[in-house]
């Protein structure tokens, strides 16, 4: 076994080993309201399409989705906020529904999901969170593959998974609501991002559980909590690119020697990670991982790959511990460490 040359960067979650992910997570965003009728209609179609995708599984989502509740027609949703309004100011929104697919019009379709995952991400990005009592705590890293300049923003945004209402359209149930974005709804202003700079950020919100939320209220409908992460330039509103919290730490260290540009994230973890690394494609990938006795306890041939590559690591048969991970393909190596706490 090599002396690992990395420590590691980064966190995510995950399930089984699976195929490659998109290069890119989409932002997906929809303005909509539960006193509106054609909102319920457009609802009842694009939902499918939308769990066909996964949206906001930590470590295995396919697309991040946030939907803004406005206050109107009539008396409006429950869960408009004012943070919610400046979320429509920013794109202009006059007319619901109306959705966003990072940062562009959104017709709806499966196709032009898979567009926007297929295009090139422009940054590797990655969040986690931790809440202790009824306070989160939120960390997001994120390196830029290319220079990008000034001028975007760090979104940070709290979404109830689901929850039950009656509203006066029909729905009953309402999903990946928008609840409060951190620090506030402008987000973080970026003066640069420079490629192969990481920058790192931290926000904590102590929030409420409220089971009738009232208008304007920052309110949890109940604990099920989402963290959506994106960099999105304020002019164009093209997004950079997106990440799913998953709950963890969000460790960052120094990259001593890596062929792959390889990150592991979350770092420390529990049960799951993910792995990203750079494949170009000439010969098949290896990977493995041995535990602090040097013994093998995962490998597993990922056959020819291209591009980067993020894919899921179940570690929930691991004991508590530092692990050593490889990755071989032809003359390329990468190793890291890793720890498992239980």
């Amino acid at each position: 076994m090599n002396k690992p040359r990395l420590l590691l960067s980064l966190l995510l979650l995950a399930g089984s080993v699976r195929a490659q992910s998109p290069n890119r997570l989409p932002i997906i965003e929809g303005f909509s309201s539960a006193t509106c009728a054609p909102c319920a209609t457009w609802n009842a179609v694009y939902t499918p399409i939308l769990d066909a995708n996964a949206p906001n599984a930590e470590g295995s989502g396919e697309i991040a989705v946030l939907k803004f509740q406005m206050n109107w027609p009539g008396s409006g949703d429950p869960s408009y906020n004012t943070e919610v309004g400046t979320r429509r100011n920013f794109y202009g929104v006059s007319s619901i529904p109306d959705w966003k697919i990072d940062g562009d019009d959104n017709h709806g379709s499966q196709l032009q999901i898979d567009t926007y995952k297929n295009i090139p991400a422009k940054i590797e990005i990655a969040a986690a969170y931790t809440i202790t009592g009824n306070t989160i705590d939120v960390n997001v890293a994120f390196t830029p593959l290319t220079n990008l300049g000034g001028g975007s923003r760090l979104y940070i945004a709290l979404a109830n998974k689901e929850y039950a209402y009656n509203g006066a359209n029909g729905e009953t149930e309402f999903h990946h609501v928008f609840r409060k974005m951190l620090p506030t709804a402008s987000g973080i202003s970026l003066s640069f991002l420079d490629s192969g700079i990481t920058q790192t950020f931290h926000e904590s919100y102590t929030y409420t559980i409220n089971a009738n939320p009232s208008q304007l209220s920052f309110d949890f409908w109940n604990d099920q909590i989402e963290v959506v992460v994106w960099v999105q330039k304020s002019n164009s509103k093209e997004v950079w690119n997106g990440a799913i919290g998953t709950q963890g730490v969000l460790g960052v260290a120094e990259n001593d020697h890596d062929d792959f540009g390889m990150m592991i994230y979350p770092n420390p973890l529990q049960t799951r990670s993910v792995v990203a690394f750079d494949a170009n494609g000439s010969d098949n990938i290896r990977i493995k991982i041995y535990n602090p006795l040097g013994q093998v306890v995962y490998a597993e041939n990922l056959g020819k790959r291209t591009g980067r590559q993020r894919f899921p690591l179940k570690t929930t048969s691991f004991d508590a511990g530092m692990y050593y991970l490889e990755i071989v393909q032809g003359n390329r190596v990468a190793s890291g460490v890793f720890q498992v706490v239980k």
